[in-house]
Parts: structure tokens; C-alpha cells; sequence
């Protein structure tokens, strides 16, 4: 398995959108294309899960202003 620079770890198609790695969601995608409408946990499918990750980042950054 894959894992970024900080120790995460890329283990499905959702933190592969999440941390834009395209190899991965490919390989995902290609073993599975149902993945790419399959809702996560919280009710979101992969594709919404970057626009979560950039609106958590820019949320965060106002409050600490």
C-alpha cells in the first residue's frame, strides 16, 4: 500500500481522490467501477471528497486568523 509523506496511508478509492492520487484511484476504478459512485462512510462519494478536504482546510485556516 501506498502511504504519504506524513504516514497516511492510501488504502481506498476515497483517500485516493481525497490526496489526489490518480494511480490509485485508477487501480481502484478498474478493479471495482462501481467505487466511483459508492458513497464513504459519511455519505460521500469519492468525487466530493476533495471539495470536503478544501473547504475542512479553508475553514480552518479563518478561524486560526
Amino acid at each position: 500500500m501506498a502511504a504519504l509523506p506524513d504516514g497516511t496511508v492510501v488504502d481506498d478509492v476515497w483517500k485516493a481522490c481525497a490526496y489526489g492520487d490518480m494511480a490509485k484511484l485508477r487501480q481502484y476504478v478498474a478493479e471495482d467501477p462501481t467505487l466511483v459512485n459508492a458513497p464513504d462512510k459519511t455519505g460521500c462519494a469519492p468525487a466530493r471528497a476533495p471539495l470536503r478536504a478544501a473547504i475542512d482546510r479553508s475553514t480552518d485556516r479563518s478561524r486560526n486568523r
